[in-house]
């Protein structure tokens, strides 16, 4: 994926007066677990794109606020309220997403069946950063 946070916010620069939020989608990883330590490395199975895509009324996301522009924010069930003229952008899942990690506790992603590796990178770096435990 060459979308990055920097590239998103990048190519809504220009706009940045009037943006007062920019809902990122969770995407949920779960379901089969691998050989790995790290979080990161053990779930590398998603829900497929297109389906969270779909959904945007009823998904989870995590807002990236504009603090200039943004009146209020109360919970993660309440929008954003942003001052008067300000838009909330609602994130494309295929540009910009939230891992989330719903199976560490217990199974509960059945839909988690596309395999996805891109986390791979961090599961390299961790490796060099943290000693095998003894």
């Amino acid at each position: 994926n060459p979308w990055t946070v920097s590239k998103v916010l990048g190519v809504l620069h220009e706009d940045v007066h009037i943006i007062s939020s920019i809902d990122v989608p969770w995407v949920g990883f779960g379901g089969a677990i691998e050989d790995s330590r790290f979080v990161v490395g053990a779930w590398t199975h998603r829900e497929p794109l297109e389906a969270v895509q779909q959904l945007p009324e009823t998904r989870s996301s995590s807002p990236v606020l504009n603090p200039v522009n943004v009146y209020s924010i109360v919970d993660e069930d309440t929008p954003v309220v942003g001052r008067p003229g300000t838009v909330s952008v609602e994130g494309d899942v295929h540009a910009l997403r939230v891992n989330h990690y719903v199976d560490l506790m217990a199974w509960q992603c059945d839909s988690c069946t596309v395999h996805d590796a891109g986390m791979s990178w961090a599961v390299d770096k961790l490796k060099e950063a943290l000693p095998e435990p003894r």
